[in-house]
């Protein structure tokens, strides 16, 4: 009998064969963890040991504590040996870490059966919906709303002043499906729409005009003297579609997206000068109405860091399009006399190239919400560069975005 109990514990204490659970060989007579099959509704765990082995792909829940034969723990037969029935003892193992498989909110599940891609990186499928709250200022090389003109020191003093814009609001969308073998596509919608205004009364000895106002642009002069009031107004528009085809690859601790497809911008700004009486009554108005119309290639890498073996990550991207199209500008506005002017202006081809750069901190968790799913929500810092994208120059977004969303 002692013969069968030394037989029996050298068996257990083997290591893994093939498809058989995994074990780790220790010191003491006694089965270490093992992992066993787990719910085909779960994602299944990766198992990072403590003495430092290599991470492994597993496909079960983890027990909490070896297994050995011994004694029993109470009955009426403590001396007898016990062989059917598992009693814990012996030293405690490293500890195991479980984790989720990843943290990339894209791969909701495991690869297919058969895939040539199960058990070799954690490429998994589905599809994903993101909601962005993108909030950021717009930036311009040239956009002045008025220019002053004062007597000081026995000269003429003269100072431009600029639209005063600020972060301002907006929303992107994102739909997309990743496969099991890592390819995919995706859909992007992002909308800005935010408008900033300037008034002001001349003082004694003081013009406010838009004479020499944003080089670049078509306008019809307006003046304003002491006592009467300037008004500067100003809309921006913005309107993106993306649609790309993507590949995804990810494991433990790394992932990456990259991207490549087609963009198609819809911009327009809106600038109006206004000059009133004391009395409210318009004596003069300016209006310049400009469009850009653009499509072209874009391509994107995205990168993604687990920390450590908890649900954060950091993450950073970078995109890269050109816009071929046509920009047009419209003039309108209305003389002292009260004279209607309107023309068109400047219809001519442009090419945009934009730079978007991204960079922050995403959390994400698998739960068994719709049949199984990732919830995931992120932060952002972001910056849009559009070279030569207005009459001006160019336009920038500088700001941050909150963004959440769920993979199926």
């Amino acid at each position: 009998m002692n013969a069968s109990i030394l037989c029996l514990m050298g068996l257990l204490s083997a290591p893994p064969v093939g498809d058989a659970p995994q074990t780790t060989p220790h010191s003491e007579t006694q089965v270490v963890t093992v992992f066993r099959g787990q719910s085909p509704g779960f994602q299944a765990p990766i198992v990072i040991q403590g003495d430092g082995t290599t991470p492994t792909f597993q496909s079960g829940p983890v027990l909490t504590g070896p297994e050995a034969f011994g004694p029993p723990a109470g009955g009426p037969f403590l001396t007898e040996p016990n062989f059917g029935n598992p009693a814990f003892g012996g030293q405690p193992l490293p500890p195991s870490t479980v984790i989720q498989p990843s943290v990339d909110p894209f791969l909701p599940g495991p690869p297919p059966p058969g895939s040539p891609l199960a058990g070799n990186g954690l490429v998994f499928g589905g599809y994903y919906f993101g909601y962005e709250a993108v909030i950021m200022k717009p930036y311009f090389s040239s956009n002045e709303a008025v220019v002053t003109t004062q007597p000081s020191g026995g000269t003429m003093a003269i100072r431009p002043v600029d639209f005063d814009w600020g972060l301002e609001y907006s929303t992107r969308y994102t739909l997309g499906y990743s496969g099991g073998d890592g390819f995919g596509g995706r859909l992007r919608y992002w909308e800005f729409d935010a408008d900033a205004d300037e008034s002001a009364v001349a003082r004694r000895g003081q013009q406010l005009d838009n004479f020499s106002t944003n080089l670049g642009r078509t306008i019809i002069p307006v003046s304003a003297g002491p006592g009467q009031r300037y008004v500067a107004g100003q809309n921006l528009e913005l309107n993106v579609f993306d649609a790309e085809g993507t590949y995804h690859r990810d494991n433990a601790r790394y992932a990456f997206t990259a991207s490549v497809g087609a963009r198609f911008a819809d911009l327009h700004e809106d600038v109006t000068f206004a000059t009133f009486t004391g009395a409210g009554v318009r004596t003069g108005l300016s209006d310049q109405n400009y469009s850009f119309r653009g499509a072209g290639p874009t391509v994107s890498l995205l990168g993604r860091k687990r920390l450590w073996t908890t649900n954060w990550a950091i993450f950073a991207s970078g995109r890269f399009s050109v816009l071929y199209g046509e920009s047009q500008e419209n003039v309108g506005g209305q003389t002292g006399a009260g004279n209607q002017i309107s023309f068109r202006h400047n219809s001519y081809d442009r090419i945009v190239p934009v730079v978007d750069l991204q960079s922050g901190i995403e959390w994400s968790h698998p739960c068994e919400c719709f049949g199984g799913s990732t919830f995931f929500a992120r932060t952002a810092i972001e910056s849009q560069s559009w070279i030569d994208a207005m009459p001006t120059g160019d336009l920038g977004f500088l700001g941050m975005s909150l963004g959440a969303g769920w993979a199926f």
